[in-house]
């Protein structure tokens, strides 16, 4: 079985902090088509940029995530376009 390391426990313990934002903001369904459907967070950057460590609080910032389901996310993910025009939208 594979070991977790310091960027996964991040990544992890990122998560868990962003479930209970969206979970206090009452953000239960894709941000963009209103899906419940395979809900995944996405990040305004690719996660490579928050490994720097003045950016490590960044991973669980609210206006950093949206919340999406799988198809959405995989919309946004392959351009930057997209991506900043749905925050913008949205953050």
């Amino acid at each position: 079985m594979k070991q977790i390391g310091k960027v996964g426990k991040r990544n992890i313990e990122a998560n868990k902090k962003l479930k209970k934002i969206f979970f206090e903001k009452r953000i239960l369904r894709c941000e963009k088509c209103n899906s419940n459907f395979f809900l995944t967070f996405a990040h305004k950057h690719k996660r490579d940029w928050y490994k720097k460590e003045d950016r490590q609080k960044l991973l669980y910032d609210f206006n950093e995530v949206l919340l999406l389901c799988v198809n959405c996310h995989e919309e946004i993910e392959v351009s930057r376009e997209k991506t900043n025009k749905l925050f913008k939208q949205l953050r």
